[in-house]
């Protein structure tokens, strides 16, 4: 692997690659800058080609890294054979989840139903701009917090999903240090993602006050969301996570 990379920095991101400080350390972003807008297309033909390379790549790191270890690859396959399709969660983790998954439709329904709310807003702010006054600074609040709900609306709860399916491996031995499990990160990034959704929340009710009722309400299941997270992954915050939470990967 390229050392300019830092290994694993996409497996605990917000995939946000745009408004990231290390997508030029992210091995990820730069095969995704070497796609063509054919291989970018899952319309065209080109894209699962393309998918399909990637997978062949990884399974022969994956096998590879098996025989390396002396682990059987085909005896493993026979075990996941005889398990059920689908592990379901405790009550307690299946609320959760289900908490999660809620906050997002809800929102994406927001956001549907109050486009024309922002449209309004948005022409309001450029007629007091023909008559000189600066709301520019707010209408780019605004315009940034409805796209931050936007984007963490669906990865908050995908993380969410993530972090409890894991949660019961958190502990195993093949992971650094308990604090380092695949729940634990991906949490965190749950986490991080609530946060920014709950500052962009408070932004939007802010600029938008006659919505403050509606807005209250999804700050509340965020918050739901939020503790629920903590008491599970109580130390999720001592993750470090690849490059991100490294005071020497700049």
């Amino acid at each position: 692997m390229d050392p300019h990379y830092i290994p694993g920095i996409f497996n605990y991101c917000d995939r946000w690659c745009e408004r990231c400080s290390f997508n030029h350390r992210c091995e990820i972003f730069a095969e995704e800058q070497k796609m063509s807008e054919e291989q970018r297309d899952p319309d065209n033909p080109a894209f699962w080609d393309y998918i399909n390379d990637n997978f062949r790549k990884v399974m022969g790191m994956v096998e590879a890294w098996a025989e390396e270890e002396g682990i059987d690859m085909h005896a493993l396959q026979e075990e996941a054979a005889g398990q059920p399709k689908r592990r379901e969660l405790p009550p307690g983790r299946k609320a959760l989840e289900d908490l999660s998954r809620d906050y997002t439709l809800r929102t994406l329904e927001w956001l549907k139903a109050h486009r024309e709310a922002f449209l309004e807003r948005e022409a309001e702010l450029n007629k007091q701009l023909q008559l000189g006054i600066d709301v520019r600074q707010e209408g780019l609040q605004l315009a940034d917090a409805i796209e931050v709900v936007q984007w963490y609306c669906t990865m908050a709860s995908a993380k969410t999903h993530r972090a409890l399916r894991a949660y019961d491996d958190k502990d195993e031995w093949y992971w650094d240090s308990p604090l380092q499990s695949d729940a634990n990160g991906t949490a965190k990034v749950a986490l991080l993602c609530i946060e920014r959704s709950l500052g962009a929340w408070e932004g939007i009710r802010r600029l938008l006050p006659e919505k403050a009722d509606e807005i209250i309400d999804m700050l509340v299941l965020l918050s739901q969301i939020r503790r629920g997270l903590q008491e599970y992954f109580p130390d999720s915050d001592k993750f470090i996570r690849p490059g991100f939470d490294e005071v020497d990967a700049g």
